[in-house]
């Protein structure tokens, strides 16, 4: 279960301008991909931005979010999502610790999903 603080976060962005930006590959399916993305690092142990690792990070991405029901370019799309996500809670001041979870997103915009 994504705990409520997340659900806000995502919210925040799902609902801020940043989403304008987005490739228009995963734009419509940001939502759901960042949702199925903090239910499986729940599922992984971990339950709130704090516990997130970057071994989480790794195994959901290369393990789980393949496995979503949408387009290939949209899934090639995960990773920046993800760092844009993140880069919106440190720019924001919502998660200054945000950055640390960008970084673990970064080393995965070349892999293919």
């Amino acid at each position: 279960m994504i705990s409520p603080q997340t659900e806000s976060y995502l919210d925040d962005y799902l609902g801020s301008e940043r989403l304008l930006f987005l490739d228009s590959a995963i734009k419509e399916h940001a939502d759901g991909v960042l949702r199925a993305f903090f239910e499986q690092a729940a599922n992984r142990g971990a339950e709130s931005l704090e516990t997130l690792t970057a071994k989480t990070v790794e195994a959901v991405l290369l393990q789980d979010m393949g496995r979503l029901n949408i387009p290939v370019e949209a899934r090639r799309s995960i990773p920046s999502l993800l760092e844009g996500f993140f880069g919106y809670l440190r720019e924001t001041g919502r998660f200054p610790a945000a950055m640390d979870r960008r970084n673990f997103i970064h080393s995965f915009l070349s892999v293919n999903l």
